[in-house]
C-alpha cells in the first residue's frame, strides 16, 4: 500500500520538528510549506529547517521539471552545485555553444543567503521564470529544497504520482 505524505500548507505535524543534523552544517529539508513573497522579493525561511546565516552556503538554480517542462528553483549547497554544473564547467572556453550553456546556467543561478530575520531574497527575474507572483511552495527533498509556484508545483506532483503509478512503483521505498 502507498504512503502518503501530507500536503497541508505550512507546517505539518510529522514534519514541524524535523532537526538540522547536530554539528554538521546540514539541514534536513523534509516537509512542504508556503510563504508569501513581499514586495521587495523576500520570503520567509522555514525556522523547522534550521538554516542559519552562515551555517550553511546554498544557490539555487532554475530548472525545468521533465514530466510537466514547468519551471522551478532547486536548491543546492555548494559540493552538489558542483556536481550539477560539472559538465558545464568542463566545456570550452571559447567554444560558442559551451559559452551559450554557461551563461544560460549562469542566468539562472542566485545565492540563497538569510538576512537578520531569516528572509531570503529571490529576484524579479528568477520570480517570473518560475511564474511565481505572491506566493511561493518551498518543498523539502531531503537534502536540498525547491522553490515553485504553488499551482505549478501542484501540477507537478500529479505528473510525479502518474508516473510512478503506471511505472507500478506505487511506495515508498
Amino acid at each position: 500500500m502507498a504512503t502518503e505524505l501530507p500536503e497541508t500548507q505550512g507546517t505539518s505535524p510529522e514534519t514541524a520538528n524535523v532537526p538540522a543534523r547536530s554539528g554538521s552544517g546540514r539541514a534536513l529539508f523534509a516537509g512542504r510549506c508556503s510563504h508569501t513573497v513581499d514586495s521587495q522579493g523576500r520570503v520567509q525561511f522555514p525556522s523547522r529547517w534550521k538554516v542559519r546565516a552562515g551555517d550553511t552556503e546554498l544557490l539555487g538554480i532554475a530548472v525545468e521539471h521533465r514530466g510537466t517542462q514547468d519551471q522551478f528553483i532547486l536548491v543546492l549547497n555548494w559540493d552538489q552545485f558542483d556536481q550539477f554544473t560539472a559538465g558545464v564547467l568542463s566545456g570550452s572556453f571559447t567554444d560558442v555553444e559551451a559559452l551559450a550553456h554557461r551563461h544560460y546556467v549562469a542566468e539562472r543561478v542566485m545565492p540563497i543567503e538569510l538576512d537578520a530575520q531569516g528572509r531570503f531574497f529571490i529576484p524579479a527575474e528568477l520570480r517570473k521564470v518560475i511564474g511565481v507572483r505572491k506566493e511561493v511552495e518551498l518543498v523539502g527533498s531531503i537534502d536540498r529544497f525547491e522553490i515553485w509556484a504553488p499551482e505549478t508545483y501542484a501540477a507537478a506532483r500529479v505528473k510525479e504520482k502518474d508516473f510512478l503509478r503506471m511505472a507500478g512503483k506505487n511506495t515508498i521505498l
